[in-house]
């Protein structure tokens, strides 16, 4: 009851503040505040995927873009320096109250963003999850997403009212519908143009940081370079401290890694981690860094191995392989579920639920030439758009708001 009456209050305060149809508010996935991402290194996130763009192709739009930042005081100020000329556009960073250690200096950045967003007449999120039911109606909010549908959300999403939102993109009318059903909104609110991150799965930048760091980890030359990145799992336990694949023992897909000079980059979920012990020479651990991001990581790759995570319905795009280790999808299915039953239909590569089928997976990917029947049936069911302009896609939706009169 105090939080609702604390929402209508802001609402009724938002609603006698003047908007500004030059302004944009926008909000990155907090996990950049984990993961480093920042508008430098904007691969992985699609609202900092958008907000570059605009900034490096539209200094003549006259517009102000309060952009969000998880950094440290160190690394906003570095940014706010190298971004201050920007021709008719204005960058201005805005630290998140989620960095502030104190509780009260917390509140009072809070309303001090929140009081910037009532300025702004167009807001854009990565996540619906940055949930602001204080929006008016003259303002629009568009949310880019960041996920597709394969495993279940319905139960999270009953918490919440997502109607503040006029805008969702996805990649797909079939991933629009079921999150329009998991959100409980209408249809016709979603477009699917696509994410602006996996642009980057197709076309990045970054491709020489990439190579550099990976060659700084390894003294041999691979000759697969794969990464395993795992979804989080929300039941205790579910990775030990010296596993990294989810078996209780790795030691056969190790041996196979090293004697075939095959490398995976691990790169965890934010949230789940596993022991150091669990790395060597040609299992490493993905190192966080301004220089580059997992989906630049991803362009670079040959393989991906992952799960029940989003990113193996991103990376299709690409047509490379996916190795999908699902050591844990009775327990899985139990604690959280799937979009999908059975989840077969929607896998787009090898389901492994062994030590001996993962090994198989791996001999596999030496003879992989093309992308099968089934896998290009997940592909067309994902994405609308197999192409590298999802970005100016979901620009030119923002730009049509901002232009209309």
């Amino acid at each position: 009851m105090k939080s609702k009456v604390y929402h209508i209050l802001l609402k009724f305060l938002n609603f006698f503040v003047i908007k500004s149809k030059r302004r944009v508010f926008a909000i990155p996935h907090t996990n950049g505040k984990i993961d480093l991402y920042d508008i430098d290194n904007e691969g992985s996130d699609n609202v900092l995927c958008v907000v570059k763009r605009l900034i490096s192709e539209y200094k003549d739009l006259a517009i102000t873009i309060y952009l969000i930042s998880y950094s440290n005081n160190e690394r906003l100020n570095y940014l706010k320096n190298k971004y201050s000329n920007l021709g008719n556009i204005k960058l201005v960073f805005v630290s998140s109250f989620l960095c502030v250690p104190s509780c009260v200096k917390r509140l009072l950045k809070h309303m001090s963003n929140l009081f910037l967003m009532f300025r702004s007449k167009y807001w854009i999120t990565d996540t619906p999850y940055a949930y602001y039911p204080e929006k008016v109606k003259r303002q629009k909010c568009i949310c880019y997403n960041y996920s597709t549908p394969f495993k279940s959300a319905m139960e999270i999403n009953k918490k919440c009212n997502f109607n503040f939102i006029d805008d969702y993109v996805d990649t797909s009318l079939l991933a629009s519908a079921i999150e329009a059903s998991d959100f409980h909104v209408k249809l016709e609110k979603f477009r699917s143009i696509g994410f602006a991150r996996n642009d980057t799965i197709l076309s990045s930048k970054k491709r020489e940081n990439v190579e550099k760091w990976i060659n700084s980890k390894i003294n041999f030359t691979p000759k697969k370079i794969l990464v395993y990145a795992p979804t989080y799992r929300d039941y205790p336990g579910a990775y030990s401290s010296n596993c990294v694949f989810g078996y209780e023992d790795d030691n056969k897909i190790y041996n196979f890694l090293k004697n075939n000079d095959y490398l995976v980059v691990v790169k965890m979920h934010p949230l789940q981690e596993v022991e150091d012990s669990a790395y060597n020479d040609n299992v490493i651990k993905y190192e966080k860094t301004f220089d580059f991001s997992l989906y630049d990581l991803l362009n670079y790759c040959d393989a991906l191995i992952s799960d029940y995570s989003s990113v193996v319905h991103d990376f299709i795009i690409s047509k490379k392989p996916v190795i999908l280790d699902l050591f844990d999808r009775n327990k899985y299915d139990e604690t959280r579920g799937f979009a999908f039953d059975p989840i077969d239909y929607i896998a787009p590569g090898q389901i492994c639920d062994s030590v001996d089928s993962f090994l198989s997976a791996l001999r596999d990917l030496t003879s992989f030439s093309e992308i099968d029947k089934d896998y290009l049936r997940v592909l067309r069911m994902f994405h609308k758009y197999v192409d590298a302009s999802s970005t100016d896609r979901n620009v030119d939706v923002l730009l049509k708001y901002i232009n209309q009169k």
